[in-house]
């Protein structure tokens, strides 16, 4: 009874212990929020559905029967570019439905016909209010057959049609050669009148597939072409030229451990010196005579961490808590300067803190790049350091910033073909940056071509940047159905499984994380053997020369990339996985695996001192597991004969014992 008691308590115990366990991960998990990605239970498109719903009879007959009575009709005054939308806007019409409506300047039709789209500030749109419109933002107005769309410029009025036609005609412009045209040879609508504006006024996602055919422009994406800025980034050697000022003035850069180096400017130095800092105010000027159009300049610190050191920038760092104490006032003297355009600075690095007692100025631009942020862990919530780090960084930027844009993240720099599972945070993200005052989102992925789901990302994060309460997720269910077709299942599929993965991950999903770091947990040798197993199931459902295929086979090569890194010692799998890759790779286009590591420079140290490590090991682990049953046998050898010797000490001890007490045979054996 006392055993069958104490075996109760244990097995209590344990239970206990493991139930802890339980909550504790799933408070931890429900405290991250959001993370989670999930595909494919969302696969509820239809389009044949859709096409029914279409043919039901409404207040606007657009098409009936393959056959349309519409015109399209821009401005006389419009440039090529809006003349190219509409066109295009034509285009897919025609295509959608078999009709084939013509495009007219308003000037062509003369008077209003009785039915047509009308884009822009034609001569039949003037009393169509814009009442409501923000931004590039639009309207959509019917009235009788004739559907106007109107906005504050031509920037909004191409919004308004490529908006239409994803919002109205179920349109996705998901890659930068592919758009997908549903058939609906029949389309009825309601009556319209609505505005749509975006929730992020300055939209950008940098990815080398949206700057090929205007695809940014489909995807209502404003920050391309940089028209609307002078300099971007890291500017102060544009402005302070080392090659012109270091030798003559060296105090005008930065003092490194007691040297004045050109790794960036003695931003104190220009403050209060006005010689100084009208090099700065006169190198502006004469950039702003080659760019008059331009409404941002930047003025901010170079990429590294070489802040300046000398006495001054110390005692301003000191005082301000920040070394943006010191650009911060040179930015605002520039605002001061030039009153119609926004100074921008980077809230980066060492100028990444809020200087306490300096504000920016209204016509100053932040641009918070809080770069050790957590790809896994919500901003909103903060539950890790390093979100909960770049959350502080926003929220007091948030409170002073007249102009906030964010500089987001969304790439891994060290392996841009890797699996990189972040698209559960980004809705989330958005929502927290939107509610501390950012007005602009420029989310960095990929410059370099074909990176991993480069197109999926880029097309969901510009869907979102227009319309922050968008189903994330039903948006992607429907890109995979569209984009694979019969192997959607599938690949929404893979995409739950790396998604869940990482959702409980208890690490930190990071921008420059190897494949060795998730050995554990989603690159774990069992996971990647059960992806690819999925993804050739994918690639068997559809024909090998179709577009589908080649879209999976993307996919495939971003896991034969990472198999030739997984944890396995399986030498001939990775040599495989390695050629299955490059020709991949070469049939694609692809020339970087990394931020600053060619295709040719891993293929070479893959095929030397990758693998020489990896036979290495094995040798390590053969020699060990061979010996290692060897020094078994030595120690319990050892044990046995250690322990008969012990007997025999023991043994001659009480004979001799013994037989000093007068003890007879019997009485020492028996001990």
């Amino acid at each position: 009874k006392f055993m069958k008691t104490k075996v109760i308590i244990v097995v209590c115990i344990i239970l206990a212990v493991a139930l802890v366990g339980v909550l504790s991960l799933a408070v931890t998990v429900s405290a991250k929020g959001y993370e989670r990605f999930t595909v494919s239970d969302k696969l509820t498109y239809d389009e044949n559905a859709v096409a029914e719903a279409m043919a039901k009879e409404k207040d606007l007959c657009l098409a009936k029967d393959g056959k349309s009575d519409y015109i399209a009709i821009f401005p006389f005054t419009a440039s090529q570019a809006l003349v190219n939308d509409v066109q295009y806007f034509a285009y897919v019409f025609n295509k959608m439905t078999g009709a084939g409506i013509r495009v007219v300047s308003d000037k062509e039709a003369k008077t209003l016909p009785k039915a047509a789209f009308v884009f822009g500030d034609t001569d039949f749109s003037a009393g169509i209010s814009n009442e409501g419109v923000k931004d590039d933002g639009y309207r959509v107005y019917s009235e009788g057959n004739v559907i106007y769309v109107k906005a504050l410029d031509e920037a909004g009025v191409r919004n308004g049609i490529y908006g239409f036609l994803e919002d109205k005609f179920e349109v996705m412009f998901i890659g930068e050669n592919y758009d997908y045209i549903p058939f609906f040879p029949t389309i009825y609508l309601d009556e319209l009148d609505y505005i749509s504006n975006p929730d992020v006024a300055w939209r950008r996602v940098y990815q080398y597939e949206i700057l090929q055919n205007h695809w940014y422009s489909r995807l209502r994406l404003n920050g391309f072409p940089e028209n609307d800025w002078g300099r971007w980034c890291h500017s102060a050697f544009d402005y302070v030229s080392p090659d012109l000022y270091f030798e003559s003035n060296p105090e005008y850069f930065a003092m490194i451990n007691g040297e004045r180096q050109a790794t960036q400017l003695c931003y104190s130095y220009f403050i209060d010196n006005e010689d100084a800092f009208e090099i700065i105010a006169t190198s502006l000027w004469t950039m702003m005579q080659e760019k008059p159009d331009a409404k941002y300049w930047d003025f901010s610190v170079m990429d590294n961490n070489d802040y300046c050191q000398c006495e001054k920038c110390a005692s301003i760092l000191e005082k301000t808590g920040s070394m943006m104490g010191t650009v911060l006032p040179l930015v605002n003297k520039l605002a001061q300067r030039f009153t119609d355009v926004k100074i921008s600075t980077l809230a980066y690095l060492f100028c990444k803190e809020v200087p306490e007692g300096i504000v920016p100025l209204d016509n100053v631009n932040i641009v918070v790049a809080p770069i050790g942020t957590s790809q896994n862990y919500s901003l909103a919530k903060g539950t890790n350091y390093f979100s909960s780090n770049g959350k502080r960084i926003i929220e007091e930027w948030g409170k002073v910033a007249p102009n906030l844009l964010v500089w987001d993240y969304v790439v891994n720099f060290s392996n841009l073909l890797m699996p990189y599972p972040n698209l559960g945070v980004q809705q989330s993200n958005l929502e927290f940056y939107l509610a501390n005052n950012v007005d602009g989102v420029y989310h960095q992925g990929n410059r370099e071509k074909e990176g991993e789901t480069s197109r999926m990302r880029s097309y969901l994060l510009s869907r979102q940047l227009w319309d922050s309460d968008i189903d994330l997720e039903s948006l992607a269910a429907k890109y995979v159905q569209v984009a694979y077709k019969e192997a959607a299942k599938d690949v929404a599929v893979y995409m739950d499984k790396i998604s869940d993965r990482v959702y409980f991950l208890p690490g930190n999903l990071d921008l420059y994380d190897s494949v060795s770091k998730h050995k554990v947990d989603y690159l774990a040798v069992t996971s990647l053997n059960e992806y690819e197993g999925i993804i050739r199931s994918a690639m068997s459902k559809v024909e090998p020369d179709s577009k589908e295929y080649e879209r999976i086979e993307r996919i495939y090569m971003s896991l034969m990339y990472t198999r030739c890194m997984d944890s396995s010692l399986n030498v001939d799998k990775k040599t495989a996985s390695a050629q299955e890759f490059v020709k991949l790779a070469d049939k694609y286009g692809v020339t970087m695996v990394g931020e600053t590591v060619s295709l040719e420079e891993w293929y070479a140290q893959f095929n030397t001192e990758y693998l020489e490590d990896i036979k290495g090991y094995r040798i390590a682990l053969i020699t060990v597991s061979s010996v290692f049953p060897m020094i078994l046998i030595g120690f319990a050898l050892m044990v046995a004969t250690t322990g008969a010797l012990k007997k025999k000490i023991v043994i001659e001890n009480l004979k001799k014992e013994a037989k000093q007490n007068d003890k007879d045979e019997d009485e020492i054996q028996t001990l």
